[in-house]
């Protein structure tokens, strides 16, 4: 095992953790401009006012949530793959599928194999 953190982006190929009960801590962001960059690789060209983030009301992965992202729906869906695509990598150091063990992920973003906990229906005990 490791004894020390991994950061977001630097988590690919990390196998020291399989079978360990971890917890990921964060939501991985990257700045406007890193998905502004993006989407004109992609071709995309959201007007000046659709580049602006703010909080808005998301529907993903069967949950609704507020979320700082933004308008222009393309752009939105890039920012939010990206960043379920970091939590995912991260939640597979553990190797769930292949070993016994827990992953608890405290994120803003829920993933689709989320089961939500907030403190009303918590059992602080358990952790």
């Amino acid at each position: 095992g490791r004894d020390y953190p991994l950061y977001f982006g630097a988590t690919a190929g990390i196998d020291g953790l399989k079978g360990m009960d971890i917890a990921i801590v964060g939501t991985p962001h990257l700045t406007n401009d890193e998905y502004l960059l993006l989407a004109k690789c992609l071709g995309l060209k959201p007007k000046l006012d659709e580049q602006k983030m703010e909080y808005r009301a998301v529907i993903r992965n069967g949950y609704e949530f507020w979320f700082f992202t933004f308008e222009h729906e393309l752009m939105q869906e890039i920012q939010l793959w990206l960043i379920e695509s970091e939590l995912i990598q991260a939640v597979g150091r553990a190797r769930t599928l292949r070993e016994e063990c827990n992953v608890i992920v405290l994120s803003n973003l829920p993933l689709e194999i989320s089961e939500i906990v907030s403190s009303q229906n918590c059992n602080y005990d358990k952790f």
